[in-house]
Order: C-alpha cells, then sequence, then structure tokens
C-alpha cells in the first residue's frame, strides 16, 4: 500500500506545486481511484512507519506552501480534512473536530517558525513513528553523585494521604452501545448500539475504548467517604477522550462536576490539593471569554 500511496500524494504535490492550486481541488480528481484502492486493502492492514511519515511530510509540506503562498485557516482546515478523510486516518467528523480547534496553533508555527517543515510537524504528531528524529530524539545527562537522602518520617503518627489521578470522567458515557466503534473513544450517545455478545458498554464502565460514566465517579466519591484522610491530592486527568469536540466550555463544566464530587472525599477536615496545571487551560479560557 505504502509504495502506491505515496505515487499518489507525490502527483498531487508535483501538480499543486506547478499550479499553485490548493490542494482539494488536485485531491479530487486522484481521489476517486484511491479510494477504491484502499477499500480492496484487507481489513487490518495497515501502512508502514515510513510510508506514514513520508506521506504525512509531503501533505504537511504542501499546506505549509500553500499557507505562504495566503491560503486562509478556513481553507486550511478543509484541506487537511480532506486529506485525512481520503486517507481513512479518522472518520469526516472526527478529523474536523480534531482539526478545527488545532488549525489557529498549525498557522501561528508556520507563520512564525523560520525552518517549519513537514518533517518536524509530522515528527510531533505521530511521535510513536519516528519521523524526526532529529528535533524529537532526545536524551538528558544525569550528573554524577548520590541520590537525595529521602527525610526520615518523625514521629509515630503517619498522614493518610489520598492521590487521585486519570478520573477521564465522560458525561456523554450511555449503557449499552457499542464498545467497537471504531472512533477514539467508545461508548458515546451518538454512536451505535451495541449488537454482539460481548460488544456492549456496561453500566458501571467499560474497559476497551471508554471513559468514565458519572455513576461509577459518584460511587468511588461515596466510597473515598468513607475512609479518613489528613490530604486528598487530585493530579487530574479530568477531561475525556472525546477530542473531535473538545471546548473550553465543556471542560469547564467537567471539571466544576468533580470539583463538586470531590467536597464529600473525606469525613474528616481534610486539605484538597489541586495540581494546577490541569486547570490552567480552562481558567485561560475564561478569561478571555
Amino acid at each position: 500500500m505504502g509504495s502506491k500511496l505515496l505515487v499518489y500524494l507525490l502527483f498531487c504535490a508535483f501538480v499543486c506545486v506547478s499550479k499553485s492550486k490548493p490542494l482539494g481541488d488536485e485531491l479530487q480528481s486522484v481521489s476517486q481511484t484511491l479510494h477504491t484502492y484502499l477499500d480492496s486493502l484487507p481489513k487490518g492492514i495497515s501502512i508502514d512507519d515510513f510510508a506514514t511519515c513520508t506521506s504525512c511530510k509531503i501533505v504537511a509540506d504542501l499546506l505549509i506552501a500553500e499557507r505562504k503562498l495566503g491560503m486562509t485557516n478556513e481553507q486550511l482546515v478543509k484541506e487537511a480534512d480532506f486529506v485525512c478523510t481520503l486517507l481513512k486516518i479518522e472518520s469526516a467528523t472526527i478529523c474536523e473536530g480534531i482539526i478545527r480547534p488545532n488549525v489557529d496553533v498549525f498557522a501561528y508555527m508556520i507563520d512564525n517558525t523560520k525552518d517549519i517543515s513537514g518533517k518536524r510537524i509530522c515528527g510531533l504528531i505521530l511521535p510513536e513513528k519516528d519521523c524526526d528524529s532529529e528535533h524529537y530524539d532526545w536524551s538528558i545527562d544525569v550528573p554524577e553523585g548520590n541520590t537525595v537522602d529521602k527525610p526520615k518520617a518523625i514521629g509515630t503518627n503517619p498522614y493518610n494521604v489520598l492521590h487521585i489521578s486519570d478520573i477521564h470522567y465522560d458525561p456523554r458515557y450511555t449503557p449499552g452501545k457499542t464498545t467497537q466503534c471504531g472512533a477514539p473513544l467508545c461508548c458515546q450517545d451518538d454512536q451505535d448500539d451495541g449488537s454482539e455478545e460481548g460488544t456492549s458498554c456496561g453500566y458501571w464502565a467499560e474497559y476497551i475504548s471508554a471513559d468514565t460514566p458519572i455513576q461509577t465517579v459518584e460511587e468511588a466519591f461515596k466510597q473515598m467517604a468513607t475512609h479518613e484522610f489528613d490530604f486528598v491530592y487530585y493530579t487530574g486527568d479530568t477531561i475525556r477522550h472525546r477530542v473531535w469536540s473538545t471546548s473550553t466550555e465543556n471542560n469547564t463544566k467537567e471539571i466544576i462536576t468533580i470539583t463538586i464530587c470531590s467536597r464529600n472525599t473525606s469525613k474528616s477536615q481534610s486539605l484538597l490539593l489541586w495540581e494546577i496545571t490541569n486547570l490552567i487551560p480552562s481558567i485561560l479560557g475564561l478569561l478571555k471569554e
């Protein structure tokens, strides 16, 4: 698949660069053939890392070149969305839902980074493919010497500390929906019902491709409240993985919900400590509004 896909993309690159026309207009002429080829592949087959990185770099370089020729943010969205859908990276809804909120960042990178390239962008968004080891393959030199001695506990009454992390509360989790949705997050109220045994989302949660429903969150905090804690340390992550429809408004509502649930975490007057970096995006969003 990799070689044929690269031929199509290289052809598109040649046509677009030679004519300085939007990528979407030229890709339309080969999209039907490419779709036919992709549909003919056996299920489960994937492009190898080299072909994936090369394809990503070609498309990213084209978008960079077109941006420098005056392409607007809206045009960037349409063309990136077209490629994402054409190559079946995700569905049309998910492609646009992920691309549109991030187009301002992408455009800013192009406009303000002198050495911006498709290689660097693909290395950032596809770290598991190792598309750019030059910029992202780094290490830290640990200086020689002894490790810091841990202080010994003083007294005979240690603190009881509750550490809460990675709740990923999902207000749209719906029991009975399919666990085999093909999206980054399943068990959503706008997805298909589970039809086969073992593919329906359970009441409390689902181990496969799902986040945490409100009933599980509430029950967990009820159980926490049956214990005594001196400190409760909450370090996120609160937000669900429905990345194609995330927003400051939704994130803020979900953080508030978890905050309310956490108020009765302990029967005693424990100190609730929040890891502030998990709240900064929502706080900044509210200030901006």
